[in-house]
């Protein structure tokens, strides 16, 4: 009888680590796709920055997002 209930507590113990393994897994993932995300909008960023800094014909402009000229973008 105390073996079966040793095997079943170790059994559980198993199930329980395994459980928690998997949620890290996906932590992990949710975690590194954000970061990838987040990479991306940087990067973006940085090229919405050039064109608000590199007008073609000098001026500047204080709203970043919104271009005068949609060519500004191409």
């Amino acid at each position: 009888m105390d073996d079966e209930l040793s095997r079943l507590a170790i059994t559980s113990f198993q199930a329980r680590e395994e459980e928690i393994e998997r949620k890290k897994m996906e932590v992990r993932e949710k975690v590194e796709f954000q970061l990838g995300r987040a990479e991306e909008e940087t990067r973006r960023l940085a090229q919405v920055w050039e064109v608000f800094v590199s007008r073609p014909n000098g001026e500047k402009c204080s709203i970043v997002l919104c271009p005068w000229s949609p060519e500004v973008l191409k």
